[in-house]
């Protein structure tokens, strides 16, 4: 419970409840946390009223040595009187499936469906609701296959089936797409991974189709982290629900691994 002064915008009484609870066994691993938040602007003030609900959870679940079972949940609901950009909802779901066989650990495999409903609108170079609204089923499986202790193999395919707004007066039509993906990493040293990718994504109703290449150096920080750099010669990313289509350039990324 609190305010929020400004001299320049005026004042914001604030009230934010929060509840978080984490459950733990060898074989399950889950966490969740719910928030409520409501903003209530004095008179002449620049802020404007909020209404917010906020959620965050997600799963891990040992079947065996073998088999991973991996869930996550986030939503967000909220409700301006004054600033439409303010007003929306996002539902992200996912869920995936994670193979390892003992009798060769040299494979890796990843299946996964991600539900993403954003009536939002993505952010396009800061500006709020700038991009496409969607609701996507997404779908993909992914593989990785160490050919020696230097080199590894990788590959991914993965769906889009979805319907798209890209203007909040519009109406949704269809928007699917197919991304297809095959990389080579090489284990420089114990610490370094240089990666070289190559990446095709088909516009299915645009009737569109582009090829790229990526190229990243990664270093590892000790048995969990693994922060890289590198460029992106496509406009494309590897995320089917990135829908901006700005992504070329140099990029910087931090990878968690259990």
């Amino acid at each position: 419970v609190g305010q929020v002064a400004s001299d320049d915008e005026g004042d914001l009484e604030r009230l934010a409840l929060s509840f978080g609870v984490r459950y733990e066994t060898e074989a399950l691993r889950a966490r969740g946390r719910l928030e409520f938040r409501s903003d209530s602007a004095d008179e002449g003030s620049d802020f404007n009223d909020l209404d917010a609900i906020y959620f965050s959870g997600d799963l891990r679940y040992k079947i065996d040595e073998e088999r991973r079972i991996v869930a996550s949940l986030d939503f967000a609901d909220s409700e301006s009187g004054e600033d439409s950009v303010l007003d929306g909802s996002v539902v992200d779901a996912e869920i995936g499936y994670a193979y390892r066989p003992i009798w060769d650990e040299r494979l890796n495999v990843l299946a996964r469906y991600r539900y993403l409903r954003d009536m939002f609108g993505q952010e396009i170079d800061g500006e709020a609701g700038a991009g496409a609204r969607q609701e996507s089923h997404v779908v993909s499986l992914e593989a990785s296959y160490d050919l020696s202790r230097s080199w590894t193999l990788g590959g991914k395919i993965g769906g889009r089936f979805s319907d798209t707004s890209f203007a909040e007066d519009e109406p949704f039509e269809s928007n699917d797409a197919w991304l297809a993906i095959m990389n080579l990493r090489y284990h420089l040293v114990h610490e370094w991974d240089l990666l070289a990718e190559a990446r095709h994504l088909e516009l299915v109703d645009a009737e569109l189709g582009e090829t790229s290449v990526l190229a990243a150096a990664y270093r590892h920080v000790g048995n969990n982290v693994k922060i890289g750099a590198g460029y992106n010669f496509g406009s494309f990313s590897d995320d089917l629900t990135d829908l901006t289509r700005d992504d070329k350039g140099v990029f910087v990324n931090v990878i968690g691994k259990f």
